[in-house]
């Protein structure tokens, strides 16, 4: 991406987060986003500060660097029972589980579901 429109998510009232996988943040304007405060913004590892320092950017509630561990879905930098519990509450639909599609979809169809989940516990069970 090269480039985010003025208002592109505007209508976006309840997004929860953002993965962005630019190591440079691009200019965005302060009207991108319609929900910063209620967002978290997924980074590239070592990119933190580069998005804490840009204008428009550092303004989302939280601002978090991406492991990069395959089926750490919470991205704490581990594969754990966490991660398989949030999968399951993806699944669920249970409120506050909304986790970006990318972290928890382990066969890359597009979708989160139960093979998923038993991806992430075989990973669990493989330490």
């Amino acid at each position: 991406v090269k480039e985010i429109q003025d208002r592109a998510f505007d209508e976006c009232v309840i997004l929860e987060s953002v993965v962005v996988k630019n190591p440079v943040p691009i200019p965005i304007d302060y009207r991108t986003f319609c929900n910063l405060g209620g967002a978290i913004l997924y980074v590239p590892k070592g990119c933190r500060n580069a998005y804490l320092s840009a204008d428009n950017w550092r303004n989302f509630r939280q601002i978090r660097e991406m492991t990069g561990v395959r089926g750490d879905v919470n991205q704490d930098g581990e594969v754990a029972v966490a991660d398989v519990m949030m999968t399951v509450a993806a699944i669920l639909g249970n409120e506050g589980s909304l986790i970006p599609l990318e972290f928890a979809d382990m066969d890359g169809d597009g979708n989160i579901s139960v093979g998923d989940v038993m991806a992430i516990v075989g990973i669990v069970l493989n330490k």
